[in-house]
């Protein structure tokens, strides 16, 4: 069982500049908008590769949104946070045998843009932006420790 990875808010929670009602002010996300911690686990039952979020405040009911044939997306119904997403590893590979890429590398980079595709999609909260691109930049920072399991978990 893949281990929780703590979050490092510092260096997550950077300051923004914007404006609003034409004043430039400075925004930080709020801690209930960024994940305290991630991991990345195999999940034989699903068949599925698991990426996990969790928040201040704890779960709630999601609902899941197909971003594309391998990736589908868990959105909090009250918060519109991203707490799950799943990757058929499997059919992503088969799809994939050209690219020559390590099955960790062709997730990240899958799961990336998934996450990027839905941030713009019209169904998208724009108030959870920040926290889209909060777990965006989690995946990346920890992207060793999140996406390890895939070593040998699939295929």
């Amino acid at each position: 069982m893949a281990k929780w990875v703590q979050v490092d808010w510092e260096k997550l929670n950077q300051p923004r500049q914007q404006t609003i009602n034409g004043v430039a002010v400075t925004v930080y996300l709020s801690p209930y908008d960024m994940p305290e911690a991630v991991k990345g686990e195999y999940n034989d039952a699903k068949d599925r590769f698991v990426v996990r979020f969790q928040y201040l405040g704890g779960k709630e009911p999601i609902e899941y949104r197909s971003e594309d044939e391998h990736v589908q997306l868990g959105i909090g119904r009250k918060t519109s946070r991203l707490h799950e997403i799943l990757v058929d590893v499997n059919a992503l590979q088969a799809n994939s045998v050209m690219l020559k890429m390590q099955p960790s590398e062709l997730v990240a980079n899958e799961v990336k843009e998934a996450i990027e595709r839905f941030a713009r999609s019209p169904v998208a909260v724009a108030p959870q932006q920040g926290n889209y691109e909060a777990v965006s930049e989690v995946l990346q920072q920890r992207r060793e420790q999140v996406y390890s399991p895939l070593a040998g978990a699939c295929g």
